[in-house]
């Protein structure tokens, strides 16, 4: 996390890439005619998340566990942002009212810590 075009990557471009996937998975299947409120859904949704954060999280590379919950609070931030943003658009409001639009939000949060404690060892 050196250089500024670097840190922009980290910090923004990578949960910026989450979303997108996501967004991309939910949209071709709803265009498919599958209705994204399924369990199956939201739980392949959420294991792609948890991959993607680990894997860019060990990209990454937070030097300390310290680093990993500035680092998972900033993409937590940028998926808020991403999703307030995009949902009244795409979804309406209403998206807000399933407990389940609020699971992904802690992933990075708790995630990139952990790798960066494994990563130092």
């Amino acid at each position: 996390m050196k250089t500024t075009q670097n840190t922009v990557k980290i910090f923004i471009l990578y949960p910026l890439s989450v979303f997108v996937v996501i967004s991309a998975l939910i949209t071709t299947l709803w265009a498919m005619g599958i209705d994204p409120d399924q369990w199956w859904v939201w739980t392949v949704a959420m294991g792609i998340v948890i991959a993607m954060i680990i894997l860019l999280a060990s990209l990454a590379a937070p030097p300390t566990v310290r680093d990993g919950i500035t680092l998972g609070i900033a993409w937590f931030i940028v998926f808020l942002i991403a999703d307030l943003l995009t949902i009244p658009f795409l979804g309406g409001w209403e998206y807000f009212l399933d407990w389940r639009a609020y699971i992904h939000y802690p992933v990075p949060i708790i995630l990139v810590p952990l790798v960066a404690k494994y990563r130092s060892k």
